[in-house]
């Protein structure tokens, strides 16, 4: 399967699931997210204050938005 049929066969299952279930799995994705960041913070700067620690975190998910 070519990655843009992939792609489409995944955008119509998206389709046939309901609000509720897109908002599960967005949610989902959202905290693997953060829990990768989180690791790769931690990894990057030990020893870091949770003051800088959540600087960080916030500064790195704030870039999503763009």
């Amino acid at each position: 399967m070519k990655p843009e049929d992939g792609a489409r066969k995944q955008i119509e299952i998206y389709r046939g699931m309901t609000g509720k279930q897109r908002l599960r799995i967005a949610m989902e994705l959202y905290e693997v997210s953060r829990e990768l960041i989180s690791a790769n913070i931690r990894n990057t700067y030990p020893g870091i204050s949770e003051e800088e620690f959540r600087k960080k975190l916030i500064e790195r998910m704030s870039k999503w938005r763009k």
